[in-house]
């Protein structure tokens, strides 16, 4: 496919940039909806630092990112799948994993479990973990971090197992035009967290992080 010149926000939105967008639109804080257990929101509101990303619904980073619009007068959204992976994949070269040398180095550019275990938080006798603070390991060649390691990140389309066969040598793809739960990509898991992998969840869904583009 082909894409027309955008920019991608080179961290995932904080917990603190979500709390002033909540508290700038008189917006009750995002909480994790009611199929989601409780230490979720935990992880989310009270236990990450106000530099980690933090998980919202679909409507809520979209919301974010048309905020960041409305304040600068620039078309910001959230990135359709095809400018997340173009990204990731520094320019849509074959790049398995998103980090300074497309290779997963535990601890040095991708957090090992221990290393997460590190940060976790005292919660009713179990620790939590939480998101790693954005920044703490090296970006990829174009300046992004976290695309490998952490949390899953919305994209603005709609899931379709087969959508990629009918976007061949389109223009800026945007996805199919309904749908039933968006895309997520990247990811939190080391075996899973490639450039390539594709997931898909309810947009009321909210454990999924998210960055904005221009």
């Amino acid at each position: 496919v082909t894409l027309t010149s955008y920019s991608i926000s080179k961290y995932k939105v904080t917990r603190a940039q979500i709390v002033l967008y909540s508290e700038a639109n008189h917006l009750p804080k995002p909480d994790t909806g009611p199929d989601i257990p409780k230490a979720f929101k935990l992880i989310t509101w009270e236990l990450s630092p106000p530099s980690s990303p933090t998980g919202v619904t679909w409507n809520q980073a979209q919301g974010y990112c048309k905020w960041l619009g409305k304040l600068t007068g620039k078309p910001f959204a959230l990135p359709t799948e095809a400018q997340w992976e173009y990204a990731a994949r520094d320019r849509g070269r074959f790049i398995l994993f998103a980090t300074d040398n497309g290779k997963q180095e535990l601890n040095r550019n991708v957090p090992t479990g221990a290393f997460t275990k590190k940060l976790s938080k005292p919660w009713h006798g179990m620790h939590i973990s939480i998101p790693s603070p954005v920044g703490l390991f090296p970006p990829s060649p174009l300046g992004l971090y976290g695309m490998t390691n952490g949390q899953y990140e919305w994209v603005r389309d709609w899931f379709s197992a087969d959508y990629y066969s009918h976007s061949k040598n389109s223009v800026d793809p945007t996805g199919p035009r309904t749908g039933t739960e968006k895309v997520v990509r990247g990811g939190g898991s080391l075996y899973l967290s490639t450039t390539i992998n594709r997931y898909h969840r309810s947009t009321k869904r909210s454990e999924s992080t998210f960055r904005c583009v221009l």
